[in-house]
């Protein structure tokens, strides 16, 4: 790469601190998506760029961007870290887990990777959990609108006549006992 090119790259990231540090986003974005477009292999750009894109909401494009520079950078622990951080905030529970499991493999001294991993299982866990009682309380309800209808046959017999037949042979049996 030509010295040219890395000031101008250097510089973005340097004007794209100072207007995150000033409390904007899109201008920050910008000048980092300017600075993978310079260098697609600057995987600088890309986290400051997935962290500017996490912090405005948009998740899907965070979880894409970081995509795109894990399959340049797989064995690299930010990248990983990243990529587990905004399937985590889309809601891609396992997916999260796979990465982030990997950015502690490639680093197990990461207390925030760590962190991480711990919240995405347990919302898996969670989630299971909810999942279970959900299909519980659906057994439930299914089985309670079973007994319902039952009942609902039983007084129709008695109320037709068919139950008033039966309790009248079971009066007739009593009195012929009594006699």
């Amino acid at each position: 790469m030509h010295p040219k090119y890395m000031r101008i790259e250097r510089s973005a990231y340097l004007f794209g601190l100072r207007k995150i540090q000033a409390g904007m986003r899109r201008v920050p974005l910008l000048a980092m998506l300017q600075a993978i477009e310079d260098d697609p292999l600057d995987w600088q750009a890309y986290m400051y760029a997935i962290d500017i894109l996490l912090s405005m909401g948009r998740k899907d494009e965070a979880s894409a961007l970081a995509q795109r520079v894990v399959a340049l950078y797989p064995h690299l622990f930010e990248t990983r870290r990243a990529l587990g951080l905004a399937q985590l905030r889309c809601g891609r529970l396992r997916d999260a887990v796979m990465h982030l499991r990997v950015a502690v493999r490639i680093d197990p001294s990461s207390e925030a990777a760590l962190q991480l991993l711990w919240e995405a299982e347990a919302k898996m866990r969670n989630l299971s959990r909810s999942r279970q009682k959900q299909m519980l309380i659906n057994a439930r309800y299914s089985q309670s609108q079973k007994d319902k209808s039952r009942l609902q046959r039983i007084d129709g017999l008695s109320s037709s006549g068919k139950g008033s037949a039966v309790t009248g042979s079971l009066h007739s049996d009593a009195a012929v006992r009594l006699l």
